[in-house]
């Protein structure tokens, strides 16, 4: 076993020398005479397989402690009387992580135990030292490796409890470099001959496109060359289960159809600005090179350096076309990051141990701080959970549990009802999905919805955790338009059966009127009294029975009416329109005031009681925001406002005027003067996301020593969004001026 201590102290010294060899040896000779002999099921000694646990978290870059803790990390299963031992040799610390670990090998979903009694107890484990989770991690990671001596039921429990607990913890903290590995090894076990499959797949693709990697990443670094950028150069296929979950969501079975099979990583030396924060206007600059210099794919370009990952993750990521000469037809992902940005991606909460030793300049220091804060909010939010230790109510308990599931399982989301019951949805369900989980009649009957006690309108996407309250009103009625944003097939269900309810002549009016309202919002006319509008669709002519059948099947649900919009026009018709921004002339003063909520949206719903503020005495037409009152009255205030500005933002939600919604999302080129900083750039894409619109793509389409023009493809879901976000961009730092492209 020297040769094996031997080769772990020679990785060590790779990323350190603040672990002293003596240390490792004396817990390895303490681990040696603990174990002796035994061996393991799968094969192998625990000694080595001890080792084995070591050198993985030798590739996190890990501190001494955690080391010597992986050593021991099996003793207490042996001996509980070695424990007290390794607190006295080892020091406090190892000993708490070793016991700690002891605690986190009792938990085991597979063995009968629920999945949330699994959770609670890790959140308690976890909570003392994040570090157990690292050796766990790499831990697990040594038992799928040495798996196959085991029979088939084993493989798969071990496997399917690491892709259900394990793997999404890793991606929570961070820690990406083993994650995918636990993500290939489980799909090995679970689905052996879908692995079998694509792997055959991908040194298929590897012959096809031979060198193909070799190609795209000279073809980027000669690139780089020409734009004089320092910077390092890495390509990649993606990892099997990656592209397995990709065909699998397409409904697809060749990796042909994977857009971004091949992914190069670009990292960019850590430069600093005067001030001594990171500087990232280099990175924006690089993606707009990229952007001219090849055709991105729209809506993949990725901001998460202006808005991180909640495991505080950072990179820009593109997919552009062409890059590679012999492989010209395959889109390519492209990833932008710091070297700092790098290594926290890479290593995850681990990178925090790394600059434990850290001495010297200021930068080095102002590091080893952000990386502290960084550990410290992953701390929060296990200790978060870590309440359950403590004494709390039933309800108490339920919710914090509630928080570690939801965070871990992100494919589902767990909201609450007023009472605390807790409804188990898709993610992007919205109110009504949650109004029709209650009962049917709560959904027929919804009028507007709460979430934590805030208007939020019906389309609203629900967060995980968040309380939510529907308010009904005994003479409403389910709206048509719920089933473009309805998630669930238990709600959409509902919405329809409702609607085949009604008799013809009722569906008839109900579907012309729905079809209408849209012909109006995209800028056409209204259908005439022979539906002439609808007599040629998809080239074919259609007699008027058949009209006032499918104006019938829009009134009823089974069709949706922007459906039958785009086969009345080219998408180029709808999207050359103009947008309707308030041409009805409704004359809102001369209403009595319980009659004004029928021409605003309130959180996306109309007719609601509502008054109109005094202090700014909004008019028709003016952009307004609504306000709740404590008493959960709702106040309508211009947007700008100074006394709407200045109160509480949690009571705060959207309100429009009745004409003025143009509910079709397009696509609009935005022509931006900068001053010649890319770092400009950085701010401009975060105030277009807190407009929630998507980026579809953008470049430099002239730069001079005085300013940069940049063009901006901007996906808008409507008119008043279209609004803010020129009302944002423009009051960005470092802009000159912002237009809609002619």
């Amino acid at each position: 076993m020297e040769h094996e201590l031997s080769s772990l102290m020679r990785r060590v010294e790779e990323y350190t020398d603040a672990v002293k060899e003596d240390n490792i040896r004396k817990a390895f000779d303490f681990a040696r005479k603990a174990y002796g002999d035994n061996t393991r099921k799968s094969g192998g000694t625990v000694l080595s397989h001890v080792i084995e646990t070591a050198k993985i978290l030798t590739t996190l870059k890990v501190d001494e402690e955690t080391l010597i803790a992986a050593l021991l990390h099996e003793i207490p299963h042996y001996s509980e009387k070695q424990l007290k031992k390794i607190a006295s040799l080892f020091g406090k610390n190892v000993s708490l992580l070793v016991s700690a670990y002891e605690k986190m090998a009792t938990i085991n979903a597979s063995h009968g135990e629920s999945e949330m009694e699994t959770l609670r107890k890790m959140a308690l484990v976890m909570a003392k030292d994040l570090r157990v989770v690292l050796i766990k991690l790499a831990d697990r990671l040594h038992n799928l490796q040495t798996l196959e001596a085991l029979d088939d039921d084993e493989q798969k429990k071990m496997a399917r409890e690491t892709l259900d607990i394990y793997v999404p913890l890793s991606s929570r903290l961070g820690v990406y470099r083993i994650r995918s590995i636990l993500e290939d090894l489980c799909f090995k076990y679970l689905n052996r001959r879908e692995y079998n499959n694509i792997k055959a797949q991908l040194k298929t693709l590897g012959k096809k496109k031979k060198n193909a990697i070799d190609d795209i990443i000279e073809s980027v670094k000669q690139f780089l060359q020409e734009k004089q950028v320092d910077a390092s150069v890495a390509g990649r296929y993606k990892n099997t289960y990656s592209i397995y979950k990709k065909l699998k969501k397409k409904g697809k079975t060749s990796i042909d159809d994977i857009h971004d099979i091949f992914a190069v990583r670009i990292i960019l030396p850590t430069n600093r600005k005067e001030d001594g924060n990171e500087s990232v206007g280099d990175l924006y600059e690089l993606i707009g090179h990229f952007h001219n210099e090849w055709k991105p794919l729209p809506g993949r370009f990725k901001d998460y350096v202006g808005f991180p990952k909640p495991n505080g993750y950072k990179s820009l990521h593109t997919t552009v076309i062409g890059l590679a000469p012999h492989s010209h037809k395959e889109p390519v992902e492209i990833q932008i990051r710091t070297e700092k940005m790098h290594e926290e991606a890479e290593y995850g909460i681990a990178a925090h141990w790394l600059y434990k030793e850290t001495k010297g300049s200021s930068t080095q220091v102002r590091d080893k701080k952000a990386l502290a804060e960084k550990q410290r909010a992953q701390m929060d939010w296990i200790q978060s959970l870590a309440k359950l230790s403590m004494h709390l109510d039933d309800q108490a308990e339920e919710d914090v549990m509630q928080e570690l599931k939801v965070d871990l399982f992100q494919d589902r989301i767990f909201v609450f009802t007023p009472q605390g019951e807790v409804k188990d949805l898709p993610q992007g369900s919205t109110p009504i999905d949650f109004a029709y989980s209650v009962h049917t009649d709560v959904g027929n009957k919804c009028v507007m919805a709460k979430a934590n006690g805030n208007v939020v309108p019906l389309q609203y996407e629900l967060q995980n955790g968040e309380v939510i309250e529907i308010v009904t009103r005994s003479n409403a009625s389910p709206k048509l338009e719920w089933l473009s944003f309805a998630k669930t097939s238990s709600a959409r269900s509902k919405i329809k059966t409702y609607f085949r309810s009604f008799d013809q002549d009722e569906n008839f009016k109900q579907g012309k009127e729905l079809l209408n309202k849209k012909l109006q919002q995209i800028g056409k006319p209204k259908l005439d009294p022979k539906l002439t509008a609808l007599k040629n669709m998809n080239d074919t002519v259609l007699p008027l029975k058949k009209r006032e059948e499918i104006v019938r099947q829009v009134g009823s649900g089974s069709v949706l009416a922007s459906s039958v919009i785009r086969k009345m026009y080219s998408s180029d018709e709808i999207l050359s329109s103009a947008p309707r921004n308030g041409t009805q002339k409704t004359k809102v003063k001369s209403r009595k005031v319980s009659d004004i909520g029928k021409y605003i949206y309130v959180g996306g719903e109309r007719g609601l009681p509502v008054k109109m503020a005094q202090c700014c005495k909004p008019a028709f037409g003016q952009p307004i925001a609504a306000y709740i009152t404590r008493g959960n009255a709702i106040t309508i205030h211009k947007k700008q406002c100074s006394i709407y500005q200045k109160s509480n933002v949690n009571r705060h939600t959207t309100a429009q005027w009745v004409g003025q919604i143009d509910e079709d999302s397009r696509t609009v080129r935005l022509i931006v003067e900068t001053t010649p900083a890319t770092t400009v750039m950085k701010d401009v894409t975060k105030h277009i996301n807190k407009s929630l619109a998507s980026i579809v793509n953008f470049h430099i389409q002239k730069r001079t020593q005085k300013k940069f023009i940049w063009e901006i493809d901007v996906e808008v879901a409507d008119f008043t969004q279209f609004s803010d976000i020129l009302h944002h961009v423009s009051s960005a730092s470092g802009v000159y001026s912002v237009r809609k492209a002619t």
